[in-house]
């Protein structure tokens, strides 16, 4: 099930993220301070705060406690993110 929230700015590329979708066994997961997130526009780690937006940037350590599908996708992301600046 996603979630909608009234928004946050991504601290690397402030893009409007205003939504999140559990992975995972459990479609009925909703973020809970701390959880991790990532930027899909991109693919910075973060972390939600306490009022559950996505806004504080996540460790090396936070983002390896992904499952590793999601920290290939997200080196996917931040790949194409870099190509795009450098253009």
């Amino acid at each position: 099930m996603s979630t909608r929230h009234p928004g946050a700015q991504c601290p690397e590329c402030q893009s409007k993220i205003d939504g999140a979708s559990p992975c995972g066994d459990d479609p009925e997961l909703a973020p809970t301070p701390g959880d991790l997130s990532m930027c899909l526009y991109c693919g910075v780690w973060l972390l939600f705060d306490e009022q559950l937006l996505p806004t504080i940037r996540a460790t090396e350590l936070d983002a390896r406690m992904a499952p590793i599908e999601l920290r290939r996708e997200a080196e996917q992301i931040r790949a194409l993110y870099v190509e795009r600046l450098a253009h």
